[in-house]
């Protein structure tokens, strides 16, 4: 598990394995506080959706280029875990993060 810290107000980029055959690439967020969230992205049909997740929360850039996840003006309700998976032809691949705000 990786411990990320971030200061109350900065953003922070969370990355997740990148391979060249991705079929899917989904975000469970857990925080402390509140609800889970996902943020999930579809190769066949180039869709992204989101489910419950704060606007602070997005694709850095667009997943298909990079599935990592940026999370703007951090603040204390964002600490959690946060997992990445990733579907792909050359197997499954996941990254668990442990946001802590500081």
């Amino acid at each position: 598990n990786n411990s990320v810290s971030v200061t109350v107000g900065n953003s922070s980029v969370l990355t997740c394995p990148s391979k060249p055959s991705v079929m899917m690439v989904t975000w469970k967020i857990s925080p402390k506080v509140g609800g889970r969230c996902t943020l999930g992205y579809r190769a066949d049909t180039n869709e992204t959706n989101r489910t419950n997740c704060s606007d602070s929360m997005n694709w850095k850039l667009t997943p298909e280029r990079d599935p990592a996840l940026e999370i703007r003006q951090v603040g204390i309700a964002h600490e959690g875990n946060y997992t990445c998976e990733v579907v792909a032809t050359e197997g499954n691949f996941h990254k668990t993060y442990n946001l802590i705000v500081l």
